[in-house]
């Protein structure tokens, strides 16, 4: 595999791990639901789900805005650019609002925020279990309190206490603004390699070459008639989108916005 194809297949992964988020969204909308449904006492049943698809949710859109970032790493690397001309560091993004509105702009209202909430979030769900998305009310599963962890400091080598805001909205509407309003800027740098022809009989060849014991006995006939329709359909791919997702998780949080004041 040469560098190029594997920038293509980190290019279509991002649209994979889309569908992902919506999965996990689309289960944390249906518990949610059935969880105002459901009788007192609610049944623990309800509480792991929320937690489990919340964790994952993270996960999955914590991975886009990584494969975006590796493919500017990786048209960078193939062009010759220097990659700090098209990629700012996280923490920039992170403790400077305008460098992020800079970078991704346009952006949405509070596109800042939910950004540093899904990293913080995402960062406590993975690592050390502090964050639990199962506070709230007998209706909706709401953030308990502000998002308390321990960031390990390189500089000072010590740990220290750190406290981060969470939103004053249900944890199912969060998940819906973080998915509506950040997966489009994600998507907006996002980098498609261009194949030239040789790229593709390569690339075909490659993939052929991966699966030798299930070719073995193939008529030499047969292979070819394969590559060239494996090179064919290589050529047809076009640029993705996230077709009618956007629009059905913003529609989806107006529908669900509920504020809770502190």
């Amino acid at each position: 595999m040469e560098i190029v194809h594997y920038a293509e297949n980190v290019y279509f992964q991002f649209y994979r791990k889309s569908e992902e988020v919506d999965y996990f969204l689309k289960l944390a909308i249906e518990n949610s639901d059935a969880y105002s449904d459901a009788p007192c006492p609610k049944d623990n049943k309800f509480f792991d789900v929320m937690q489990f698809s919340f964790s994952a949710f993270l996960n999955a859109i914590s991975s886009c805005w990584e494969i975006s970032k590796l493919s500017i790493q990786l048209h960078c690397s193939i062009n010759s650019i220097d990659p700090s001309a098209m990629l700012p560091y996280e923490n920039k993004l992170l403790e400077d609002q305008h460098a992020f509105d800079g970078y991704f702009s346009p952006t949405s209202e509070h596109s800042h925020f939910w950004f540093g909430f899904m990293k913080s979030a995402r960062n406590a769900s993975a690592h050390d279990g502090t964050y639990s998305a199962f506070g709230g009310n007998t209706e909706l599963f709401m953030f308990p309190s502000k998002l308390y962890r321990y960031d390990y400091n390189r500089r000072k080598n010590v740990f220290q206490l750190v406290e981060s805001d969470v939103p004053g909205i249900s944890v199912t509407a969060s998940m819906l603004a973080i998915a509506y309003k950040l997966l489009p800027l994600f998507e907006s740098k996002l980098i498609k390699p261009e194949l030239t022809g040789e790229d593709q009989v390569k690339k075909a060849k490659h993939d052929l070459s991966s699966v030798t014991r299930m070719m073995q006995g193939v008529p030499l006939e047969a292979l070819e008639w394969l590559l060239l329709q494996m090179i064919e359909q290589q050529a047809s791919n076009k640029a993705l989108n996230l077709g009618d997702k956007i629009g059905r998780w913003e529609k989806a949080f107006k529908d669900r916005f509920i504020w809770v004041s502190s």
